[in-house]
């Protein structure tokens, strides 16, 4: 499939001015083929209607009934599918890179993402924080377990919190607790 034609439903949705999806505006999306992500055959010449921020209705182009008064968007040749979750990754540690390595998920089809145990700093979690707030346009939503746990691991360069008995573990868990922090990674 080409990069070009493949069209995000997260996207479409996001790409709508916020204005809109706060009133209960309806958008007729036609055309387009769409994965639904089921294990079912994708659907070729799809119609899908988005009520404010909800999609609400899905089919073949003449199957759906678009509301009166509907902005109609043709996809005629794009694919539609599922927001991908990436819930395994390591992003970048700098406030710019992480920012870059979200949108760039976005872009990718990749609307939540979650760092699994290499956030040494709290930039992650105020980068976390203001992706929950909707404060940086074009970003995935971020998730992070911040600091990992782990036993001696030689080799290991991103320094986890290194734990070598189990009061070791729990102390470590009690300072990732307190910095909120999604899961805890062991």
């Amino acid at each position: 499939m080409h990069r070009a034609k493949l069209l995000v439903l997260a996207a479409a949705v996001l790409a709508l001015p916020l204005t809109m999806l706060a009133q209960n505006t309806v958008t007729s999306f036609e055309g387009a083929r769409v994965i639904v992500g089921d294990g079912r055959a994708p659907i070729e010449n799809a119609t899908f209607v988005v009520t404010g921020n909800r999609i609400t209705a899905v089919g073949r182009t003449g199957e759906v009934r678009v509301p009166a008064g509907a902005t109609r968007v043709n996809l005629a040749g794009k694919t539609v599918m599922p927001t991908l979750i990436d819930t395994h990754n390591h992003l970048s540690q700098t406030r710019e890179m992480l920012i870059d390595d979200l949108k760039r998920g976005v872009y990718y089809g990749v609307t939540a993402a979650q760092s699994m145990g290499q956030d040494t700093t709290n930039i992650s979690f105020q980068v976390r924080e203001e992706t929950r707030e909707g404060k940086i346009p074009g970003a995935a939503r971020f998730f992070t377990a911040g600091h990992g746990l782990t036993g001696d691991e030689p080799g290991l360069k991103m320094p986890p919190h290194w734990v070598t008995s189990p009061a070791a573990a729990r102390a470590a868990v009690a300072e990732q607790a307190a910095k909120t922090g999604d899961l805890i990674k062991i």
